[in-house]
């Protein structure tokens, strides 16, 4: 279980179990009542390169006064994200994103998969996310308020811009 207990933080979702799906063709309900779960050792995992989707599973407890979170997987570059949600009454709420999402269509306009999520005050949630890609796949997977994630791509936005506009003031002065 990930107690999330700072609002102002951006948290590791830490430890995770895995499962590998070699053929891509388990169901949510196998996953479900899968004994194959085994915990990473790795904090941020790296499954290197695969032709294998892989199911993570999670459990977060929202120990903060805000029950409106984020949950951010920082790898824009991944084929297939499935989060889902999973309920006590079996209407679990599935969110599919991916490479093939239009920019614009996002919730934020951020390379990175952003996922809103509702976890009431001092209750928890399990989660599974099923992740697919060509290239290597590494998850740095993060939960925090939606004030700490504007935040955070705000900083991220003016690292960049600064950045952009050392490269410009160089190409212009050469």
């Amino acid at each position: 279980v990930i107690v999330y207990s700072d609002s102002k933080e951006l948290k590791n979702i830490y430890p995770i179990e895995l499962l590998e799906d070699a053929d891509n063709s388990f169901t949510l309900e196998q996953v479900l009542n899968s004994r194959e779960f085994k915990i990473s050792s790795q904090e941020i995992p790296n499954l290197g390169i695969s032709k294998s989707a892989f199911w993570l599973k999670f459990e977060i407890q929202n120990n903060t006064t805000n029950s409106e979170l984020n949950i951010i997987l920082e790898q824009p570059n991944i084929d297939l994200v499935e989060l889902y949600k999973i309920s006590s009454t079996e209407n679990h709420e599935k969110v599919r994103k991916g490479e093939h999402e239009d920019f614009y269509h996002k919730n934020y306009q951020h390379p990175n998969y952003i996922f809103d999520v509702n976890i009431p005050i001092n209750e928890s949630r399990i989660f599974f996310l099923k992740v697919k890609a060509n290239e290597p796949l590494f998850l740095p997977l993060f939960i925090c308020s939606i004030k700490t994630t504007i935040t955070y791509i705000s900083k991220q936005d003016i690292l960049f811009s600064f950045y952009t506009g050392i490269i410009l003031v160089m190409l212009l002065y050469n």
